[in-house]
């Protein structure tokens, strides 16, 4: 009885979880992009890496105030209903350091997920499983440590006792977890695997088992010391939860299944407990790997042309015997932003580089302001810096007076800066730690345009 009434007082006094505003989320995002690319800029004039220096100066400009906006009455497409959300105006670098790219990346794969999953009927002996496939933290470079993990995984998929007589398709993605960094060669990289899988009862420890089994032998192929710390099982931590349609105790929704399997792939928090030199390396590392991989049913891969093969129907003009017409002179692609930045910044043009970089940006911004007020024609837009729009269907307030160019924009700055920075922290005090918010008043001070926030 007595402990009756304590796991109900339990359940009682147990906080609620705080929902944060359009505005708010706009403002950290905005602080956090600042703070990584400030993180990324110093270690990318470590290694003198003309092309780490170009992204950093593209994602300085990427989280400034102007280029952050918070949109009210945002139509949903689908349901017809009007909802209150935040963005980027121009995303300049499509790199995992980008907090927006990781956003957007992150809600077309839950998307595409979410169609395939939704199109399956399960027979009388499947059912959908979450796993969990941890590893140790290992002392290596990050390259090493995603090869072994490669490798590990490969081998594990390829085992028909466990593996392939029992799972008839299923999704894996990756995540990173960086350990604090010592006096060693290299910082310790933990990377763990999240499996949503369709298919039949596997036993946990028999799950275990093999993959512990293929982690040591990657480790030992690549030389790298592999220390098991479950003393009691002598295994890694493997854990698997079912996955069903309603909330369970030991389980999970479908829902929180695909959005735990998307979730960022390293936060940026993360990277403030990496040595500056490592940083650009570890970008690297992640930009070139393909985070969300399919198996079984769920592989987009199969139907895929060969090398080699030709996919347009043979040419009917007599006088051309090659199955498709050639293109006598392709069009040269034009070089990336990011591209650009490097070739000028190796030929010593910094200075004309982030000049060109601010004409572009500016004239991408202006493409944006149309491309919204056309897309959203309901919704009313402001940027942090107070810059406001409207849809081609929205009335603007009386008080509001257009500018001479085509897009409806308003200028109003009418708070004090120093009022408002205060009304930003306040709303964390209470609610954050003392630290939280200290962080963040040090954080929007140390911004020069964060004093031009409007909440």
């Amino acid at each position: 009885m007595i402990a009756a009434v304590a796991r109900s007082a339990k359940i009682i006094s147990k906080p609620e979880k705080r929902i944060y505003t359009p505005s708010e989320k706009a403002i950290y995002r905005m602080t956090n992009g600042a703070r990584l690319a400030r993180i990324y800029g110093e270690s990318a004039n470590i290694h003198a890496d003309f092309e780490a220096q170009a992204k950093a100066d593209i994602l300085r400009l990427t989280y400034r105030p102007e280029n952050i906006f918070i949109a009210r009455d945002l139509l949903n497409r689908q349901t017809g209903e009007l909802f209150d959300g935040y963005g980027t105006l121009v995303e300049g670098v499509c790199s995992r350091v980008s907090p927006s790219y990781l956003t957007a990346s992150g809600r077309r794969q839950r998307k595409r997920i979410l169609v395939k999953v939704g199109a399956v009927k399960l027979l009388t002996d499947q059912r959908w499983r979450f796993l969990t496939l941890t590893m140790p933290f290992l002392r290596a470079d990050v390259a090493t440590v995603f090869k072994i993990q490669t490798m590990a995984l490969q081998n594990f998929k390829k085992n028909v006792a466990v593996w392939k007589r029992h799972v008839q398709g299923a999704f894996f993605a990756e995540e990173m977890v960086i350990g604090d960094a010592t006096t060693m060669i290299h910082t310790h990289y933990h990377v763990h695997v999240h499996v949503l899988m369709l298919g039949q009862h596997i036993d946990q420890w028999r799950i275990a088992d093999l993959w512990t089994r293929c982690v040591e032998n990657a480790c030992r192929r690549f030389g790298v010391e592999c220390l098991i710390t479950n003393l009691v099982s002598n295994r890694f931590v493997v854990d698997i939860r079912d996955v069903s349609k309603y909330a369970r105790k030991k389980g999970m929704t479908m829902e929180k299944a695909v959005e735990e399997l998307c979730k960022y792939t390293t936060k940026g928090s993360e990277y403030e407990k990496v040595p500056r030199r490592e940083i650009v390396e570890i970008a690297k590392a992640l930009d070139g790997r393909q985070m969300i991989k399919s198996y079984g049913c769920f592989n987009s891969q199969k139907g895929k042309i060969k090398e080699g093969e030709s996919t347009a129907a043979p040419s009917l003009d007599t006088k051309c015997t090659t199955d498709a017409i050639a293109r006598i002179n392709p069009k040269r692609r034009q070089p990336s932003m990011t591209e650009r930045g490097a070739a000028m910044i190796q030929e010593g043009k910094r200075g004309e580089w982030l000049r060109w970089l601010t004409v572009e940006f500016q004239r991408r911004r202006d493409f944006r302001f149309g491309q919204l007020s056309f897309n959203q024609p309901f919704a009313t837009f402001k940027t942090l810096k107070n810059e406001r729009w409207f849809g081609v269907s929205a009335r603007p307030p009386q008080t509001a007076r257009p500018i001479a160019n085509q897009e409806t924009r308003i200028r109003n700055n009418t708070r004090n800066d120093a009022d408002l920075l205060n009304a930003i922290v306040e709303r964390y005090d209470g609610q954050q730690s003392a630290s939280a918010s200290g962080q963040l008043r040090e954080i929007i001070h140390d911004s020069a345009e964060a004093f031009h926030l409007i909440h």
